[in-house]
């Protein structure tokens, strides 16, 4: 799985209601070495609070080089990963 992909699928894995979360394509800022992808609060990426309603959020995601395993996650400024 591409690094991206693996990233938005445990971005929403973590969210309250999962099949509420949208976790839109970001860019890879990442090296050779690393992929990093992040989406700042109002890049798109929003989940369902405690009201029902869904909120902008922002999170950051780092993956190994060839994209096959998560080193570091982060939800608005919580370390998950």
């Amino acid at each position: 799985m591409e690094g991206l992909s693996l990233c938005q699928e445990a971005i929403k894995r973590v969210a309250t209601n999962p099949s509420s979360a949208h976790v839109p394509y970001t860019k890879d800022y990442g090296s050779a070495t690393e992929h990093y992808f992040a989406w700042p609060k109002g890049s798109g990426l929003t989940m369902m609070n405690g009201f029902g309603a869904n909120i902008d959020v922002s999170a950051a995601c780092t993956t190994t080089g060839d994209g096959a395993r998560i080193t570091s996650l982060s939800v608005n400024g919580k370390t998950i990963l």
